[in-house]
């Protein structure tokens, strides 16, 4: 993992720190989750994504429709400049642009988050038939042993277009199904965050947006299921008509876990910072 500044590189940075250093690597288990990717050395330049269907632990691409996500040098989270990448998912019909990796199976408290981009330039944006969607999410899986998608347990935010609104951040998971928030999307980059409980009585997962105009503001919760957590995945589930692009991905302890084990708090987790396009 590579020390990098921003909101997802501290609290990475702070979990090694503070639980001597331990990374989730594809094929490994880790109660205590630990990754970050910024793509600045490419897509699967430090951690292996996988397209979607695609076995664990490879980077076989397309796999049927699915096409693993590109490296992109127009759009970076930092800026723009020699060395500063994103992960990008162009839009496209019919195949689908997607990635997902893993970060160790565990049943423990976890906060997932990206930095998204997106300018919603395409004309038929918010046409209300649905015909030609718009997707763009991180997402959380459960555990299955060798592949994904699992779909025992997941939890997805973003655009989550066919079955979600075009319009407005959404959130799909096991529990609900497709849920539409209150708060519509805007061109620039957005924080997206998923903040999941410890598996035990009355655990949640918890759905976070921070838009250029909307401090972090949550959005919707639901009931986290027993089954252990252990991808993450970014993209589209198909076609697209709107590229997106992804920077600063994370998974590490939620924060409130984090504050137990070294007394530090979630520092910095929910500040904002100057987006820059």
């Amino acid at each position: 993992m590579r020390a990098r500044c921003g909101n997802g590189g501290i609290i990475a940075a702070m979990a090694t720190a503070l639980l001597g250093g331990v990374v989730a690597v594809p094929g490994t288990a880790s109660a205590v989750p630990n990754l970050f990717d910024n793509f600045n050395n490419g897509v699967g330049g430090d951690i292996v994504w996988t397209p979607i269907t695609g076995v664990n632990g490879t980077s076989t691409t397309p796999v049927g429709i699915n096409n693993l996500m590109q490296t992109s040098s127009s759009k970076n989270f930092e800026g723009t400049g020699p060395g500063l990448n994103s992960a990008l998912t162009p839009q496209s019909d019919p195949a689908a642009w997607n990635g997902y990796t893993d970060f160790g199976s565990t049943t423990g408290a976890l906060s997932a988050s990206v930095w998204i981009f997106e300018d919603r330039s395409y004309s038929l944006l918010d046409d209300p038939g649905n015909n030609q969607p718009v997707n763009g999410f991180i997402g959380v899986v459960g555990e299955n042993g060798s592949n994904q998608p699992a779909f025992t347990d997941f939890y997805y935010l973003g655009v989550v277009g066919q079955g979600g609104s075009r319009t407005n951040y959404g959130t799909r998971n096991i529990t609900q199904g497709f849920t539409t928030s209150a708060i519509p999307r805007e061109a620039g980059w957005t924080k997206l965050q998923i903040d999941i409980d410890a598996v035990g009585p009355g655990a949640m997962a918890r759905f976070y947006v921070d838009t250029p105009s909307l401090p972090m503001t949550l959005i919707d919760s639901t009931p986290r299921g027993s089954v252990p957590l252990r991808f993450v995945r970014l993209g589209t589930n198909d076609k697209s008509y709107e590229n997106f692009w992804y920077d600063n991905v994370s998974v590490v302890p939620e924060p409130t876990s984090l504050a137990v084990l070294g007394g530090v708090g979630a520092i910095g987790l929910f500040g904002r910072r100057r987006r820059q396009v």
